[in-house]
C-alpha cells in the first residue's frame, strides 16, 4: 500500500505547488510617483493567472488519470489472475482428493490381492505335498508289484522246470515199462502204476504252477488298475500345482500394479500438494492487492484515493478561479499602497 501510495503522494505535492506558483504568479507592475502622490500606470487582470491555473489542472488531471489507468490495469489483471487461478485451484483440489481416494483403493487392494497370494501359498504347498506322496506312493507300488510278481513268475518258472523234468520222467519210466526190447524182465501186471503216482504229482505242480501264473497275472491286472488311479491323482495334483501357479503369477502382477498406482498417486499428490501451497501464496498476494472481487486491496484504495486527491484539486482550483473571476481589475498603485501599509 506504501508503494502503491506513492505516485499520488507525489501528485499531491505536484498540485499543492501548483496552487502556490498560481498565487504568486498575481504579481504587479511598478508603479510610477508623479506629484508627490501615487498614480497607476495601467490595469492589473487575473485572466492569465486563471489561465494558467486552468493549465496546471488539465495538467495534473492527465497526470492523475495516467497513474489512474496503470491502477486500473493492474486491477483488472489482478481480479483475472484471482479468478484462473481460483479456478486452478479447484481443479488441484478435487485431484488432490481423486489421487488420494485412488491411493487408498489401491493400498486396500494390495493389502488384499497380499493376503489371496499367501493362501495361494499355503494351497501350493499343501498340493505339492500331496503331489509328492502321490508320487511316491505309485513308485512303491510299482516296485512292491515288481517284487511280488517277480517271486511269483520266479516260483511259476521254477515250478514249470521241475514239472517238465517230472513229465520227462513219466514218460521215460511209462517207456521202460512198456517196452518188448528185453523180454527178460517181466512187464508188471499193472504198467500205469508207477505213472500214475508221477501223473499225481505232475497234477499237483501243474496246479501250483497255474495258480503262480493266475495270481501273477491277475497282480498284473490290479497293479495297472491301481496304478491308473495313481496317474489320475498325481496328474490332477499336477494340474492343480500348475493352475495355483499361473493363478499366483496373475494375482501377483495385478498385486504389482496396484501397488505402483498407489505410489504414483501418492508422488502426484505431493507434487499438486506443493503446487496448490505455492498457488494459495499467490492467491494472498493477489487478494492483498485487489480482493476477492477486485472492490478491496491496496489496488483499489489506491484508486479511491487518487480520484479524492483529483476531486480536491478540481474543487479548490474551481474555488480559485470563481474567486479570481469574481474579483474587479486592481490599479497597481493601490496594490503597492496596500503592501508598503501592510
Amino acid at each position: 500500500m506504501k508503494l502503491l501510495t506513492r505516485p499520488i503522494g507525489a501528485l499531491a505535492l505536484l498540485v499543492v505547488g501548483a496552487l502556490a506558483s498560481t498565487k504568486k504568479q498575481v504579481s504587479t507592475p511598478k508603479a510610477v510617483l508623479l506629484g508627490g502622490g501615487l498614480h497607476t500606470a495601467k490595469k492589473v487582470s487575473l485572466d492569465a493567472t486563471t489561465d494558467k491555473l486552468q493549465g496546471v489542472l488539465e495538467s495534473v488531471t492527465k497526470r492523475i488519470d495516467e497513474v489512474r489507468g496503470s491502477y486500473a490495469k493492474i486491477k483488472d489483471t489482478c481480479v483475472a489472475q484471482t479468478k484462473v487461478s481460483t479456478e486452478r485451484l479447484v481443479v488441484q483440489n478435487k485431484a488432490v482428493v481423486d489421487l488420494g481416494t485412488t491411493r487408498s483403493l489401491n493400498l486396500e487392494r494390495t493389502a488384499g490381492l497380499e493376503a489371496s497370494l499367501a493362501n495361494l501359498l499355503t494351497k501350493e504347498t499343501e498340493a505339492h505335498q500331496s503331489y509328492e506322496t502321490s508320487v511316491q506312493q505309485r513308485a512303491t507300488a510299482l516296485q512292491k508289484h515288481f517284487s511280488s510278481n517277480k517271486d511269483t513268475l520266479d516260483q511259476a518258472n521254477k515250478m514249470g522246470e521241475v514239472l517238465e523234468f517230472m513229465k520227462q520222467k513219466r514218460a521215460k519210466v511209462t517207456a521202460q515199462q512198456t517196452s518188448t526190447d528185453d523180454m527178460k524182465v517181466v512187464p508188471p501186471t499193472a504198467p500205469t502204476s508207477s505213472g500214475s503216482g508221477l501223473d499225481f504229482v505232475i497234477g499237483v505242480m501243474t496246479n501250483i504252477k497255474d495258480t503262480a501264473t493266475t495270481k501273477a497275472d491277475k497282480g498284473v491286472k490290479q497293479h495297472n488298475e491301481d496304478d491308473a488311479a495313481l496317474e489320475k491323482l498325481v496328474t490332477s495334483y499336477k494340474i492343480t500345482l500348475q493352475h495355483i501357479d499361473a493363478q499366483y503369477q496373475s494375482e501377483n502382477a495385478r498385486r504389482m500394479n496396484a501397488k505402483v498406482i498407489a505410489r504414483d498417486a501418492a508422488d502426484e499428490k505431493a507434487l499438486r500438494t506443493l503446487v496448490i501451497n505455492g498457488e494459495e501464496e499467490l492467491d494472498s498476494e493477489f487478494f492483498k492487492l485487489c480482493g476477492a472481487d477486485g472492490n478491496s486491496g491496496s489496488v483499489p484504495a489506491a484508486i479511491k484515493f487518487a480520484d479524492l486527491m483529483l476531486a480536491r484539486f478540481k474543487q479548490q482550483s474551481a474555488n480559485a478561479v470563481k474567486t479570481m473571476e469574481s474579483l474587479p481589475d486592481l490599479d497597481v498603485a493601490l496594490l503597492q499602497s496596500a503592501e508598503q501599509q501592510s
